[in-house]
Formats: C-alpha cells, structure tokens, sequence
C-alpha cells in the first residue's frame, strides 16, 4: 500500500503556491487591521483623558481635612453616615437647644481649627436650606446629607464631600 500525500487527511487545509500567498496577506491585513484598531481606540483613551480642555476633578486640601475630623467620630470607614451627620450636628449644637446658630458654628469652626472663618459663613448659608438663620436636624441636616451623598448609597465619601465643597465654591 503507497501512500501519499493526497491521501491523508491533514488537519488545515493543503494549499498550492498562490493560495498560501493569498492566505497569508489575508491574515497580514487582519492582523494589521486589529493592531489598527488597537492603536486608534489608545490614542482615543488618551486624548479623552489627557485633553488640556477637559477640566480636572476639584481637590480642596481644607474639604479633606474637614471630611477626615467629621469622619472620626464614630467608625473610620472612609464614609459619613447620617448617624455621623447628626453626631457633627450635637457638636455644633453648644447649648443643646436643637438650633446652630452663625454665632455657634464659627465658634466650634474656630476652636476645631476647621480653616477660613469666610468659609464657616459661607457653609451655614448653604446648611440652612430654609432660611430661618438656624441649621436643624429637619430639614437642614437631612437635606444636606442628601445634597452630599451624589450617588445616593446612603453614606458619604470624602470624593463626594470633595466635589460638592468645592461646587458651593467654598
């Protein structure tokens, strides 16, 4: 029994001399093609992210010194919860009647040594969301937990807490 090369049943196909040509600049322009594609879709990611127009996330050294003495009062997770907040709010509340008054929270701002002073007024005008020259637990606590908290998990990150201090352009 001869056998040749016809014969035997190879797992890839047999090509003669033009079709091995053919396959292979096919395979060439599919490679070329894919690097292609992988080139373009990198340049895109960078030009996306490094773009000198694109504004970069807003940083305030003070926010993360605020966010990190708010954040130590009950548990060191990294977040603050609306139990934290109402334990901030206790600490600004001196005198226990429920209220904050401007005159209580520079004066707490001012002895934990929380920044600016122009800030601590600033901050009030934005907590005290009803306008009646008071910060309470209902409504101004709990609405500016709910302004804090972006993505609505229920807790506070300092990138939250970073984003949204700097938005009140404190």
């Amino acid at each position: 029994m001869v056998i040749t090369l016809n014969s035997l049943s190879a797992p890839f196909p047999v090509y003669n001399d033009g079709q091995i040509t053919r396959y292979f600049r096919v395979s060439c322009n599919r490679l070329i093609m894919d690097y292609m594609l992988i080139i373009t879709n990198v340049f895109l990611f960078i030009s996306i992210y490094s773009h000198p127009a694109r504004p970069s996330l807003p940083d305030s050294p003070e926010a993360r010194l605020i966010f990190n003495a708010a954040e130590r009062n009950r548990t060191p997770d990294g977040f603050i919860t609306r139990d934290e907040m109402q334990d901030i709010f206790h600490v600004f509340d001196e005198n226990g009647d429920g209220l904050v008054d401007q005159t209580e929270m520079v004066d707490i701002w001012r002895s934990r040594q929380l920044g600016n002073t122009s800030h601590a007024l600033t901050l009030f005008q934005n907590i005290d969301t009803d306008g009646d020259s008071f910060i309470t637990e209902v409504p101004d606590i709990s609405r500016t937990f709910i302004y804090f908290d972006r993505n609505e998990d229920g807790k506070i990150s300092e990138e939250e807490f970073v984003i949204v201090w700097t938005s009140l352009s404190l």
